[in-house]
């Protein structure tokens, strides 16, 4: 597994892992995930209140419990390797590709009450879209590359204009303590 780490005044905000998962593992989750099978929820808004463009989203694990078929087959392996604690949610998000570069407003996904919380992007399929971040930092949607960092840190989706769609798993949790 590759990875990479920036720092922003001595401190690494952004981990960046390349091949995340194995190769066998990530094709039947990227395969599940592209599918015409795989079921996706209209969402108005990627950040509420925005008024930036619609998305859709498959929930896998929210309110502390599993909400689709995905996860037993893939969700648990990732948090498992992830080493998630606590885990808040996990969804995918689908966004079309746009006629030009849109990035929505930044936000955090999810407040933790002062819980050490860690946000992790996976992208599922490689485009020109990605993740910027507050500081200015962009990361590629690369395929099962996962970028990892503090739940505090505002990022924002940028769509894509080389492919129909950008396709990412987004989890919410806290670290195991070692």
């Amino acid at each position: 597994m590759d990875y990479d780490c920036s720092c922003w005044g001595g401190v690494i905000m952004y981990e960046i892992k390349n091949n995340f998962l194995n190769g066998e593992d990530f094709q039947k989750l990227s395969q599940h995930m592209q599918s015409p099978n795989m079921t996706w929820s209209y969402q108005p808004e990627t950040t509420k209140g925005a008024g930036d463009e619609p998305f859709f989203s498959h929930i896998f694990y929210q309110d502390m419990k599993p909400c689709s078929y995905l996860y037993d087959q893939a969700i648990h392996h990732i948090l498992t390797q992830m080493g998630a604690g606590l885990v808040y949610n996990v969804r995918g998000n689908l966004y079309y590709g746009t006629g030009k570069q849109e990035k929505s407003s930044r936000h955090i996904d999810v407040e933790y009450d002062g819980t050490i919380g860690k946000t992790s992007i996976l992208y599922i399929n490689t485009n020109n879209g990605g993740t910027k971040f507050e500081d200015g930092t962009f990361v590629n949607s690369v395929s099962n590359r996962m970028v990892t960092f503090d739940c505090s840190i505002k990022h924002a989706p940028v769509s894509c204009t080389d492919r129909d769609r950008r396709i990412v798993v987004n989890i919410n949790y806290s670290k195991l303590k070692k």
